[in-house]
């Protein structure tokens, strides 16, 4: 067990001192992996250091029987004057390592962290990342009972990654680990137990959907315009706007299917690198193959991006849309639950649950989702035409009407908004009104110049650029 107690550490700052933490006390629980997380500038590090015994609190203690590596992750620690196999070497001196022992694992050391031949020049020349990477290598070639874990994954190339991966995977075998990561897909496979680092607190969640939840950004309910939105209005309160779509773009289709086409080749290639974040790049690649119209590929590569982190919001939003409209309706459905543990007022999930209970005809659950999402984004006129198309559904014309006419008062352009205005006034026997509205959605339907609808050639050009150079063959 691991317990705070009285934790208090700050730092000296211009006019006074800055609190880290001030008189924390908490219980870690025995033999759970732990994950650190929390806003930048939180506290993370330093209390991974204090743990590691790099630093040391103001006043408080841990008190624990088990035994804690440096973090992982952090450059500083060695002498810089000395080559990496030299600070290596003593290290092993230091914990007793025979000669013959210390040979075997320093050269494990330097395979591991992928540095080559500055494995034998001075620390002092080495960047951030190399300084890290010679870090974990080293840790990784000892026993602790607790291996502190500073962000390595995103130190290095992807060969570096899947090795850092793959070495603390066997690891936790045997050791436990406390590991900082912004990776929530990491967080969740790696830990058991999570702690929240955030306004000088240490707060311990057993349940690790919660603890996300509480540190990621949640959408909030916009309470102010959305309570006058929801009075009652009347036919007078519309006001109608001609509106005239913009000009067609200038075609980029072979730029664009020359870079995706390049964009394969490398990532069918052996022993192929992505430098950036592997969730991001196949979210991209996604959003790009179905701006183009490949539902297919854009399904494969959101599939592929939620593999690599479960809690990429916008890549499972667009992989429940996509498995909707393929007829997927347990992974849509899986996507769903997904996004809505994420952040469950975000506009976009509670966009695609609606759909979902629609399709799925449970007409008054969808109706709860329709107000839940009409509370965070009032003036969505979609929102109000899906409403009122519910209530019609289930015969609540009075409010099916007062839904509708905020529909054509958010979305006054919109002629089909106008055809459903006047089926419901003529369900109500308000002929006269119907058939000025039936005229009024002809009217713009003549006054709009449609175009086809063109994806947007230049951005996606932009995007698979980027994507193309982020791999390594």
């Amino acid at each position: 067990m691991i317990q705070i107690q009285n934790l208090t550490k700050s730092y000296r700052v211009k006019g006074g001192r800055h609190y880290v933490f001030k008189n924390v006390n908490a219980v870690f629980p025995e033999g759970a992996n732990i994950g650190i997380i929390g806003p930048n500038g939180g506290g993370k590090s330093t209390f991974l250091s204090i743990l590691g015994g790099i630093d040391f609190p103001d006043s408080g203690r841990i008190v624990t029987n088990r035994s804690f590596s440096w973090p992982l992750g952090l450059k500083g620690g060695f002498v810089g004057h000395l080559s990496g196999r030299e600070n290596c070497r003593m290290v092993c001196n230091l914990y007793g390592v025979s000669s013959g022992e210390t040979k075997r694992k320093l050269e494990k050391m330097k395979a591991l962290s992928g540095i080559g031949e500055y494995f034998e020049e001075p620390v002092k020349y080495y960047s951030s990342g190399m300084g890290s990477r010679l870090g974990f290598a080293l840790s990784m070639s000892f026993d602790f009972d607790y291996f502190l874990i500073d962000e390595i994954t995103s130190v290095g190339d992807a060969h570096f990654k899947a090795l850092a991966k793959q070495a603390f995977e066997q690891k936790a075998k045997k050791s436990k680990l406390i590991m900082v990561s912004h990776n929530m897909g990491d967080i969740k496979k790696f830990c058991d137990i999570a702690v929240l680092v955030k306004n000088g607190r240490l707060e311990v969640f057993e349940d690790m959907d919660a603890a996300i939840r509480a540190y990621l950004p949640q959408t909030q309910e916009h309470a102010e315009g959305s309570a006058e939105v929801l009075k009652q209005v009347s036919l007078e309160d519309i006001n109608i706007a001609d509106v005239q779509l913009p000009s067609g773009q200038e075609e980029m289709i072979q730029d664009i299917f020359d870079r995706l086409d390049a964009i394969e080749r490398k990532l069918a290639t052996d022993g192929h690198q992505i430098t950036s974040n592997d969730d991001e790049f196949y979210a991209q690649l996604g959003k790009a193959y179905q701006m183009l119209g490949n539902e297919d590929k854009a399904l494969l590569f959101y599939r592929k991006a939620v593999a690599v982190n479960a809690y990429h919001l916008e890549a499972q939003q667009k992989l429940a849309a996509l498995a909707a409209s393929k007829g997927l309706h347990a992974e849509e459905q899986a996507a769903l639950v997904a996004a809505e543990k994420i952040d469950p007022l975000n506009p976009a999930t509670l966009d695609a649950k609606l759909q979902f209970l629609t399709r799925c005809r449970r007409m008054k659950e969808a109706l709860d989702v329709s107000l839940t999402a009409i509370r965070v984004t009032p003036r969505n006129g979609g929102l109000w035409n899906q409403r009122a198309w519910l209530l019609l559904a289930l015969g609540d014309m009075p409010k099916a009407l007062d839904a509708q006419i905020k529909a054509v008062r958010y979305a006054p352009e919109n002629g089909h908004y106008y055809q459903r205005l006047a089926l419901i006034l003529s369900s109500m026997n308000d002929l006269r009104s119907s058939m000025l509205a039936r005229h009024k959605a002809q009217i713009i339907a003549e006054h709009t110049h449609a175009k086809p609808k063109v994806p947007p050639y230049g951005s996606i050009k932009k995007s698979l650029r980027k994507l193309d150079d982020a791999i390594r063959v």
